[in-house]
């Protein structure tokens, strides 16, 4: 057995005692997208190579019905080396969310998972997404939340650093970290983002997810007492991520 296997096996252990039913909120946002995706235009913004993480038991067979649920399908990401790498998305493209190749009012339903934190112009993000939406067309999106401690630790850390720390805890490539903004990773900026740029907020859910300190072996011992902690009520402002589905209204936009 692996020194990273021992790990797992630790942490496995340790969470059904100090967070029995923790999970990453990964799965919780594929219930969402689960949800909003068959029969449906779907672009998925940020793609990257891949529907749902590798990580995931089935994550193949789950990619596939997802894309082959919607009635059309489709992502976009700045990297043409993710691009080339994806699997499932037969209809990809090069480009970031500001400028995105398609006709006004072309998807019902537009998804980002964990890109949101990587937006430096908000508002510049959501008209565009607005514009490329249908009426009463949807943004899902899944991403950090800036008030949890943790974020607020790595957002105070030199940029190489950070990129260093997040490849040791997650075990990616250094080139696969992209520079972070979290302009629109509170629950208050999303609220009053929303409401300027023409949406109405549907959902939004502030959850604890999975420890990111596995690898740390006992450390993690620490992270399960946080998050056992932010459990509480009063806490929920202070957990990790963020769900959020937000509709296009009809307001005028100046």
């Amino acid at each position: 057995m692996t020194l990273l296997q021992l790990c797992f096996r630790f942490y496995n252990s340790a969470a059904n005692v100090l967070t029995p039913g923790l999970r990453s909120t990964q799965y919780d946002y594929l219930d969402l997208v689960r949800e909003v995706v068959p029969g449906n235009s779907w672009l998925d913004i940020g793609c990257g190579h891949q529907v749902v993480p590798n990580w995931m038991r089935n994550a193949a067979d789950t990619s596939r019905q997802l894309v082959q649920s919607a009635r059309w399908a489709g992502g976009v990401d700045i990297s043409h080396d993710a691009l080339v790498q994806h699997q499932h998305f037969r209809n990809r493209v090069v480009s970031d969310g500001y400028h995105l190749p398609f006709a006004d009012n072309s998807f019902d339903i537009i998804t980002a998972n964990m890109v949101i934190e990587h937006v430096g112009q908000p508002a510049d993000f959501l008209k565009e997404v607005r514009r490329v939406l249908r009426s009463d067309g949807r943004l899902a999106f899944h991403t950090t939340n800036y008030w949890n401690y943790l974020m607020l630790v790595a957002s105070a850390m030199p940029g190489a650093l950070r990129k260093r720390l997040t490849s040791l805890l997650e075990g990616r490539a250094e080139s696969d970290i992209f520079p972070t903004f979290y302009r629109l990773n509170t629950p208050a900026a999303i609220r009053d983002a929303a409401s300027r740029n023409g949406y109405e907020l549907e959902t939004i859910k502030i959850l604890n997810s999975s420890a990111v300190t596995v690898r740390l072996g006992p450390l993690v011992l620490l992270e399960l007492l946080a998050i056992r902690l932010l459990s509480a009520n009063w806490a929920e402002n202070f957990r990790s991520n963020i769900i959020v589905v937000l509709r296009k209204t009809d307001e005028k936009l100046a």
